[in-house]
């Protein structure tokens, strides 16, 4: 679930350079520009959530040598798509979203102390 929540997320993330560079558009049901809408967009946003929800109860069970990384990356797709679902479609495709390098640091300090020193996740 994790993999598939990351990838759209990416879909969402890179929908203009993916239209622009390489005409593929990853939204259900939608093959033209112009069919992008903000509707699209919620129901794939739907199925990232949940895929989101289930991937975290697969980390609380990975072998704790394992479990930092992929939280870590769990928490950057997490804020990035969190940061997506903000923006109207035709606003994606006018500019990229981006979790700042000090926002990466946050999370991987986050990351380090939930699961290294409070053992929550």
């Amino acid at each position: 679930m994790q993999g598939s929540a990351f990838q759209k997320a990416n879909f969402l993330h890179d929908i203009k350079s993916d239209l622009d560079e390489r005409g593929r558009i990853y939204l259900p049901d939608v093959q033209h520009s112009e069919k992008i809408s903000d509707e699209n967009k919620i129901r794939l946003e739907k199925e990232v959530e949940y895929e989101f929800d289930e991937a975290l109860k697969g980390i609380m069970k990975l072998p704790m040598g394992v479990k930092l990384g992929v939280y870590s990356a769990y928490l950057y797709y997490r804020m990035l798509f969190n940061k997506i679902k903000k923006m109207k479609a035709q606003d994606l495709l006018k500019k990229r979203v981006r979790v700042s390098d000090f926002q990466k640091l946050v999370l991987l300090i986050k990351s380090v102390f939930q699961i290294k020193i409070l053992k929550l996740i």
